[in-house]
């Protein structure tokens, strides 16, 4: 931690005015407001204020806030400990998907639906499985709950705006609160992370059975290692050169499909879920090159 400055800028909230540099559709830098924070791929969802410029995915290397951005103390990371899952689930109990919550929804309540999804799951309706239509209702809560909070923050963020333009201090009770909705939308999220993954898993079981790929990102590594061996057959055809070493071939071809894939990505608005084909690739990397060179891929 020597190397660290001695104060930590803070990651940027929901709904805080910043100035962003943007590739497309035009380069520069532009105005917009957070919509969203993905932790996992350090980058902001961005809302422009542009008309015509929509909402783009930016690394936080290039956003800037347009107010003073708050800084924690280095030293800090020695004396506090961050919150566990187990604390924020006791934060927010609440908002939990529980089983009364599924009694007055309206479609489990359905009669004679209720019985039949929050009993035995094991049947399916109108064709599919009752687990995934459970799924995709907690999913479907969950996300309506995300909304409320995020505009709740939003309402806040408003709020406190105004008082720093006036310079009075925020009050105690409206810090707690405030605080206490970050820390229910970060347990949030870790739900929704769960519960995508498990409508995801039976997402694929029914694209098998149906004989449907819906997985875009396998569809794009699959379509770059198509376009790479074509390339390599064309181009050693032209040059009239053969490669001697399979292995070499091999790597060579890898190696162009993943460069068409970062092609492909930095063209299209892509999200994080379809950035997983470059993670295959690479591991696809790791599998054909010999233990020793591993630190190299």
């Amino acid at each position: 931690m020597k190397d660290l400055p001695d104060q930590i800028p803070l990651p940027l909230i929901i709904g805080t005015k910043v100035t962003a540099l943007l590739r497309k559709p035009q380069d520069g830098l532009y105005a917009g407001t957070i919509d969203a924070v993905d932790t996992l791929n350090n980058t902001y969802r961005i809302t422009f204020d542009r008309a015509g410029f929509g909402t783009h995915t930016i690394p936080d290397y290039e956003v800037l806030s347009n107010r003073l951005q708050e800084t924690i103390p280095l030293s800090s990371f020695q004396q506090r400990t961050r919150p566990t899952p187990r604390y924020m689930s006791a934060v927010s109990p609440p908002h939990r998907v529980s089983q009364l919550q599924l009694d007055s929804d309206p479609l489990l309540s359905f009669a004679p639906l209720q019985s039949r999804l929050l009993g035995d799951q094991s049947g399916s309706i109108g064709g599919f499985p009752i687990k995934f239509l459970v799924q995709i209702t907690k999913l479907s809560k969950s996300l309506a709950i995300k909304k409320e909070k995020i505009d709740e923050l939003k309402s806040m963020n408003t709020k406190a705006e105004k008082f720093d333009t006036y310079l009075e201090p925020l009050s105690v009770e409206f810090q707690k609160r405030y605080a206490y909705n970050v820390l229910e939308l970060e347990e949030l999220n870790r739900r929704l992370e769960e519960q995508l993954s498990m409508v995801q898993v039976y997402s694929k079981e029914l694209s098998r059975s149906q004989g449907i790929d819906v997985d875009s990102s396998q569809l794009i590594k699959d379509t770059c290692d198509s376009d790479a061996k074509a390339l390599f057959e064309r181009r050693t055809a032209e040059l009239n050169y053969t490669v001697q070493s399979p292995q070499i071939a091999e790597l060579i071809t890898r190696l162009t499909a993943m460069l068409l894939q970062l092609k492909t990505v930095s063209e299209t608005d892509i999200n994080a879920h379809d950035l997983r084909s470059i993670q295959h690739s690479l591991e696809d990397l790791r599998s054909t090159t010999d233990s020793a060179n591993g630190r190299c891929v």
